[in-house]
């Protein structure tokens, strides 16, 4: 849980640096998130803690990631959203 709370946290890192034109750091932090989001998981069933809350607050950070992705796309290059 704490490795979800961490991701949860540096979830509007993302958005900074897509408003700030940070492309490269963008996809550094994009990659950092999603390899503690396989650590995470790889630990928890490792270690054989996995919980009900766990699971559930993973999720959600999880969705609020791709949001936060495609937020972030949508940031810098909006055209791509546009018909």
């Amino acid at each position: 849980n704490i490795i979800t709370f961490l991701r949860l946290i540096l979830l509007p890192i993302l958005y900074v640096f897509a408003v700030n034109d940070a492309y490269f750091l963008l996809l550094v932090l994009i990659f950092i998130l999603s390899l503690t989001d396989v650590l995470d998981g790889y630990l928890a069933r490792k270690l054989n803690i996995v919980t009900a809350f766990g699971k559930g607050f993973n999720s959600v950070v999880d969705f609020l990631f791709f949001i936060s992705i495609a937020v972030s796309f949508y940031l810098i290059r909006p055209e791509l959203f546009q018909n």
